[in-house]
């Protein structure tokens, strides 16, 4: 398998905070369908390590956010194209939003 390493300028991302579950606010997560493309993976991940709690919903599964956690986000925008990683840290959750900087992990 060959991997190509991109130095990418790419911005902050917010997540929308789907629904609150037991007071704590969650985003959608998704695993990536290479059969319909672009897709992409999202799973949020604590501080602590571990992906953070998975709830089922009748929207699709969404995963507990907090402050410090990190957001994984797996990308291919087409089946010729490179599959790319980025590492969110979660700085704040305001507004329904939890709002991310890129991380170098």
């Amino acid at each position: 398998m060959k991997f190509d390493v991109v130095n990418a300028l790419m911005g902050p991302r917010t997540f929308p905070v789907s629904t609150i579950v037991d007071g704590v606010p969650c985003i959608r997560v998704s695993t990536m369908d290479p059969n319909y493309l672009p897709s992409e993976t999202i799973k949020v991940f604590s501080r602590a390590g571990g992906a953070t709690k998975e709830h089922n919903t009748p929207d699709g599964p969404v995963q507990e956010v907090h402050i410090g956690d990190f957001i994984g986000v797996c990308t291919k925008q087409s089946m010729d194209s490179n599959i790319t990683l980025r590492s969110l840290y979660v700085t704040e959750i305001r507004d329904n939003q939890a709002i991310t900087v890129n991380a170098i992990l």
